[in-house]
C-alpha cells in the first residue's frame, strides 16, 4: 500500500509540474460541458413533412393541424394524388409524403390503450 501511495504521489507531481498537461486536465472537461450542454443538441425540430391526404375530410384536417402545430414538424405541402406524392420523393430531402388513412368517423380510429394490470 505504501508503494502505491508513493506511485500516485509521484504521478501527481509529474502531471502538475507540466503547465500544458495541467491546463488540458482542468480545462478540457469544462470546455466539453459547455460544448455539449449548450452548443450541440440532438433534438430534432421543424422537420419538413408533406401530407398525402385523399379524403380531405374534417378528421384528416384536424390531424394535419395537430402535426403542423407541433414544434417538431413543419408542413411543407399537402398532396392528393399519387403522382404528386411520387414527385415529392425526388424533391428537397426530408419532405417524404405522410399518407393519411381514410377513416369514416372518430369511432374507427385505431386507438392504442394501455393493458390493464
Amino acid at each position: 500500500m505504501k508503494q502505491f501511495i508513493s506511485f500516485v504521489r509521484k504521478e501527481f507531481y509529474h502531471i502538475f509540474r507540466d503547465a500544458r498537461t495541467t491546463m488540458i486536465l482542468l480545462l478540457m472537461p469544462v470546455i466539453l460541458i459547455i460544448l455539449f450542454g449548450y452548443a450541440i443538441t440532438t433534438e430534432i425540430k421543424r422537420v419538413p413533412i408533406a401530407i398525402f391526404d385523399q379524403s380531405r375530410d374534417e378528421l384528416t384536417l384536424k390531424m394535419t393541424d395537430r402535426l403542423n402545430a407541433s414544434e417538431y414538424f413543419e408542413l411543407y405541402t399537402t398532396v392528393d394524388s399519387y403522382e404528386d406524392a411520387g414527385a415529392l420523393l425526388s424533391s428537397p430531402p426530408g419532405t417524404l409524403p405522410r399518407p393519411m388513412p381514410k377513416y369514416k368517423s372518430w369511432r374507427t380510429l385505431p386507438i392504442r390503450t394501455r393493458p390493464r394490470s
